[in-house]
């Protein structure tokens, strides 16, 4: 095992060694022609970032791989830079950083061979880290498709991609719809590597807010009432007590005594209610019911559904 070990590492190392090398003849861009200093530069970040990675601390090596990257361009920078997300299990991330090797324009059959090799790990991996990637399959109903916006972990998924399959991390992760005007939904989904998952989302009209405003009213009359009818019960006994020295009382007191239980019992239901039509008020103010179209946009309103998977899309509309 060690063995194997050691020849992983031998083998990196040679990588490391060959891409240096090959800085010395890399293609940039005329306006941008990298200096010998800079050069020099990215073969010392870039061997200090090979020991990083050989150690596991690969954040710090994807930090220093990117430091020699925007010195120098090098395939194989990016390269350690996307095996070095894998292991951090930010396949999303990883599977950018094998894109950008995939689509460099500046490796053709003339350039180095680090480069090339480069070119060609990055696509046998990539191909592996498809199959592990977790991916999610929406479908979403809503009654107006122009205002619909759907965001993964607070970012926006641009309607252009969801022709293409949603990637995301292993791990816990917030999907919600919202639009102007809508009641969103919110979904909380937990990923592990291959899962490829199906989440609904579901928009609606949002509802006006009188009927929260009158429970929140009628609430805060009934606690009100709670109140002031509390205050004269708690003094109609203090009354009782200066009028009934060791609790005896005399039938002429009666009526005091009875004034005093019926207002504390209407500040005991006017509590009651109060705090339940407040809660209601809370309840309505959240859930927005008896929505509707506006009247000026009726016409435009529709129910749009969105599937989207891994190399497929699904769209079903009625307007």
């Amino acid at each position: 095992m060690q063995r194997g070990l050691c020849s992983e590492t031998y083998l990196r190392r040679a990588a490391v060694v060959a891409c240096a090398a090959a800085l010395c003849f890399a293609p940039a861009p005329a306006a941008a022609e990298p200096t010998i200093a800079d050069r020099n530069a990215a073969r010392s970040l870039a061997s200090k970032a090979a020991d990083l990675f050989d150690a596991g601390r690969y954040a710090d090596s994807i930090e220093q791989f990117r430091q020699a990257e925007a010195l120098v361009h090098a395939p194989p920078h990016v390269l350690y830079v996307a095996r070095a997300y894998d292991k951090l299990g930010k396949l999303v991330e990883a599977h950018k950083a094998y894109d950008e090797i995939l689509t460099d324009p500046l490796i053709t059959n003339t350039s180095p061979a680090a480069f090339r090799d480069a070119r060609t790990s990055a696509e046998t991996e990539k191909s592996s880290l498809l199959q592990r990637i977790p991916s999610v399959r929406l479908s979403i109903t809503s009654p107006d498709t122009t205002r619909v916006q759907v965001t993964i972990d607070g970012k926006t998924i641009e309607s252009a991609l969801l022709a293409d399959p949603i990637l995301v991390n292993p791990g816990t992760h917030t999907i919600e719809a919202t639009g102007r005007g809508l009641v969103s939904d919110v979904k909380r989904v937990t990923t592990s590597e291959g899962d490829r998952l199906n989440v609904s989302l579901s928009l609606r009209w949002q509802g006006p807010l009188y009927p929260a405003i009158a429970a929140f009213g009628a609430g805060g009359l009934g606690l009100g009432i709670g109140i002031v009818t509390g205050a004269i019960a708690l003094s109609k006994v203090s009354e009782l007590e200066e009028r009934c020295p060791a609790k005896h009382c005399l039938p002429a007191d009666r009526p005091v005594g009875d004034s005093a239980r019926a207002l504390g019992t209407a500040s005991t239901v006017g509590f009651v209610l109060g705090t339940a039509l407040v809660g209601a008020g809370v309840a309505l103010a959240l859930v927005r019911p008896f929505g509707r179209a506006p009247a000026d946009e009726a016409a435009g309103t529709g129910v749009l559904r969105v599937q989207v998977g891994l190399g497929t899309m699904r769209v079903e509309g009625a307007f």
